[in-house]
């Protein structure tokens, strides 16, 4: 399944996210907010949770961190204030 956008005409921001429902999953992309696929599959689950466990295996000396998903990161464009930012994923 793809993403579909919504309601293209108007820009979205994380303070907008933070207010939606949390038993739907968004993204925001230049601020054009998006809809995403049901959670995956049991093996979607298990594979991705395998991977995890190998990449902290590796990792776990060093200073880097591994979350799980879902989970939400912002990207800021130039000086955005967190509620400004447009880009969620």
């Amino acid at each position: 399944m793809g993403l579909e956008a919504i309601k293209q005409e108007q820009k979205f921001t994380y303070a907008d996210y933070l207010s939606w429902d949390d038993n739907q999953r968004w993204e925001i992309i230049h601020g054009e907010a998006y809809i995403l696929s049901p959670a995956p599959a049991t093996d979607h689950q298990a594979i991705s949770t395998e991977l995890l466990y190998q990449i902290r295996n590796q990792l776990k000396e060093g200073a880097c961190k591994i979350f799980h998903a879902p989970f939400d990161v912002r990207l800021p464009l130039k000086n955005e204030k967190e509620e400004e930012v447009e880009n969620v994923v």
